[in-house]
């Protein structure tokens, strides 16, 4: 099997939880911010979340010589 991305190695499955924030931040966007008088500027603070989310998850789990230099290089793990 390919993997196309192998520049994110996850060291703790616990990781796996910032992405639960994907499926929350919609369920949460069709369940409240749509039928809400102010539909734009909650939409914006429930997209703003998911999106920080998505990058910790990325941040944490990608190797960077200045943020992240413990954390296993792609090439090193196989």
């Amino acid at each position: 099997m390919k993997t196309y991305f192998n520049w994110i190695v996850v060291k703790d499955k616990k990781q796996y939880l910032w992405l639960l924030a994907l499926p929350l931040g919609l369920l949460k966007a069709i369940l409240f911010d749509i039928h809400d008088s102010q539909m734009f500027n909650r939409l914006f603070e429930t997209v703003m979340a998911v999106m920080v989310c998505v990058y910790f998850f990325i941040r944490f789990n990608s190797y960077s010589q200045f943020f992240n230099p413990d954390h296993p290089k792609p090439t090193d793990v196989k």
